[in-house]
């Protein structure tokens, strides 16, 4: 596996983690592009102070706005994700996982988006594909470090970790995870309101469950690992979130709602 870059002591590892930071980010920014988009509360409050002081008017963009927004949002995105997958890890004794940034991460964003009395159902809709795109670099930051690894296979590719062929399972998650945000890409423009990241959380467990047989881990339950009983928990959620969601998007909505708001045309 390719673990450093080159005769360097820089980790690939880290490289590609620090990509995955930054095509998340480019993710969310593409946002802007898109026909409309709301501005947080206190956005619209700083607006209307810059206006009456006709000085800083030049300041007064909406897409300047929007933008530190969504650096924002993906910061917060980003930010608790490691720390969130490796405490969960310890919990579960699985080492780092994708599950603690599907399971939590929306949690803090939900709490964030109220902080700044944003619509959480829009935003989460419009950060949603960002997460697959991510998981593209980190499934390669993976490979390199030769961790997260398949069986041992004959034919399968050279792990000087383990010392040992394995099939490159961490290529195929990758190759997955790359599906999934086309697919996310299409899908977003016929979704219903606050339907992607559920969907995406019954999509990514579906697929990752089936990867999971062809990892090299010990079953806990009959056939079946750790991260297999954590992918039925996602279908589950996912589900759940999914009619709730569809539900009580109203009374959602109404409870994130500042007392004004404005759309911004692109």
């Amino acid at each position: 596996m390719y673990k450093y870059l080159g005769n360097t002591e820089i980790l690939m590892y880290d490289i590609w983690n620090y990509v995955s930071c930054i095509v998340l980010l480019v993710t969310n920014l593409t946002t802007l592009k898109s026909k409309s988009s709301f501005l947080s509360n206190i956005s619209l409050k700083t607006i209307e102070r810059l206006k009456s002081k006709h000085r800083y008017s030049f300041l007064c963009n909406p897409k300047l706005f929007a933008f530190v927004e969504i650096v924002f949002i993906s910061l917060a995105q980003y930010a608790f994700a490691p720390e969130i997958n490796k405490k969960l890890g310890i919990i579960l004794k699985t080492g780092d996982n994708n599950f603690g940034l599907l399971f939590f991460c929306p949690v803090i964003l939900m709490i964030f988006f109220y902080i700044i009395k944003i619509p959480p159902l829009k935003q989460l809709d419009m950060i949603t594909p960002a997460y697959p795109i991510a998981l593209v670099c980190v499934k390669i930051a993976c490979f390199c470090a030769g961790c997260c690894n398949g069986f041992e296979w004959d034919k399968g590719l050279y792990n000087a970790v383990d010392d040992r062929y394995e099939f490159p399972v961490q290529l195929v998650e990758a190759s997955l995870a790359l599906f999934i945000f086309i697919f996310l890409l299409w899908y977003r423009k016929k979704a219903k309101e606050g339907t992607m990241f559920p969907v995406y959380l019954i999509v990514y467990s579906g697929t990752r469950f089936f990867s999971e047989f062809l990892r090299h881990e010990e079953e806990v339950f009959w056939i079946f690992k750790t991260y297999h009983l954590l992918c039925i928990a996602g279908v589950v959620l996912g589900v759940a979130e999914l009619l709730l969601v569809q539900k009580y998007k109203d009374k959602i909505n109404k409870f994130y709602e500042p007392k004004r708001k404005a759309r911004i045309k692109f």
